[in-house]
């Protein structure tokens, strides 16, 4: 799955960066590497079903939609 992110320069220094197509799905860091993987682990987590509120097969629910911990970023430089 790929997803765009946006990432800003932030006034108190190193970057922001946020998935719009997931809601609340923000994070940050002091370089854009470090930015960059911070949203992919912020990313992977926020897709990972809830063991709590999903079980497999369950109605509702999607089989694999953690991705098997890999998210495709696209920014303003392309896809990482």
């Amino acid at each position: 799955m790929r997803f765009q992110t946006v990432l800003e320069p932030s006034e108190e220094g190193g970057y922001t960066v946020y998935a719009p197509s997931l809601p609340g799905c923000i994070s940050e860091g002091d370089t854009v590497e470090e930015a960059l993987t911070n949203i992919r682990e912020a990313m992977e987590l926020y897709l990972e079903p809830v063991e709590d509120d999903c079980q497999v097969g369950e109605s509702g629910c999607q089989e694999g939609y953690a991705m098997d911990n890999r998210v495709a970023l696209e920014d303003h430089r392309g896809v990482f």
